[in-house]
């Protein structure tokens, strides 16, 4: 089972060197075409398209195809630029997509929301209770959460919070579905750790409205560690290069069989969407819907698993043929 660990002190300087000389003269050149092509194309399309080629060669000392796309990554680019569904916009934005849920599966479902935010400025901490999440809608990764109020720097949080406003994730890995998210800040129940690897969050990936497998975070705001499990709750023998592997197994929660099924009913009719679900006092509680895990740049280990899953995930194109 993959055990990695991201790099740090020295090794943390020297990986970013070791990492261009590894990809040798032949990459640095067709990187520099791409990057010539972005710079010189006529339309957002076309700039977008080299800059996910040439990213993708950084990462992965691979050529990205678009034209016959094998691995799950090769296809996530592929869908960032081709499946403009505008049901994808308003699911991958964290306000918006409440009511979706609410619609299709149930408010039973829903953390409790206590504000939604254009400026930081208006939030009145005083009226909130001592725990709380706050979140920006139009991006991943933004989240505060405050276990204490008497301790929360209120004036660098509201900064923090600006700076996000005026953020634009979409210009990072081109993820087609957060461009035209508005942006906004939402405050919601904060929900206590129930493990001891602390509140564990359950990735359901879904491909063409059919659970896969289960990705479990384990101690999601310390040294965050990944396990992944099949529906029957097996181990599977690949992770992330990004992320530790937990050496410990997650107890199945004992409605893992509800949360597939909840899973399936909000990924209907989609090509490819990872359901996240917590258990929390005896209730599944929606998380959020991501189109593009980690930017569709994960580093799996072993590297035969970016291809499993890539058979999975049968494009437009490949709908005719049976998936591998």
């Amino acid at each position: 089972m993959p055990n990695t660990s991201k790099p740090r002190g020295l090794a943390k300087i020297l990986h970013p060197i070791r990492k261009l000389l590894r990809q040798g003269p032949r990459s640095w050149c067709r990187q520099f075409y791409y990057y010539i092509r972005e710079s010189t194309a006529a339309d957002e399309f076309n700039k977008d398209m080299f800059y996910l080629k040439r990213r993708y060669l950084r990462r992965f000392y691979r050529r990205l195809s678009f034209e016959n796309p094998r691995a799950f990554t090769e296809k996530m680019q592929w869908l960032k630029f081709f499946d403009r569904n505008p049901s994808h916009t308003m699911k991958a934005d964290k306000y918006a997509v409440r009511e979706f849920v609410e619609d299709t599966i149930g408010e039973q479902h829903l953390v409790k929301l206590f504000g939604v935010y254009d400026r930081a400025e208006d939030i009145d901490f005083d009226a909130l209770p001592n725990q709380f999440v706050l979140k920006a809608t139009h991006s991943c990764r933004q989240n505060i959460i405050c276990s204490d109020k008497s301790l929360l720097d209120r004036k660098e949080t509201i900064s923090k919070l600006n700076g996000w406003l005026k953020t634009r994730h979409y210009t990072r890995y081109r993820e087609w579905v957060y461009k035209n998210i508005p942006p906004r800040i939402i405050c919601e129940e904060f929900l206590e750790a129930n493990t001891e690897w602390g509140l564990l969050d359950f990735k359901i990936f879904c491909f063409h409205g059919k659970p896969s497998f289960v990705q479990v975070i384990y101690d999601r705001f310390g040294e965050m560690a990944l396990g992944n499990y099949d529906a029957h709750w097996n181990r599977l023998p690949f992770g992330e290069k990004n992320f530790l592997s937990s050496p410990n197994d997650a107890p199945c929660p004992p409605c893992l069989d509800e949360m597939l099924h909840l899973a399936s009913i909000l990924a209907k009719d989609t090509l490819f969407v990872r359901v996240d679900f917590y258990y929390h006092n005896e209730k599944i509680i929606f998380g959020e819907l991501t189109f593009y895990p980690d930017g569709g740049l994960s580093i799996f280990d072993p590297v035969e698993y970016d291809y499993e899953l890539g058979k999975q995930l049968r494009l437009p194109f490949e709908q005719n043929t049976a998936p591998g």
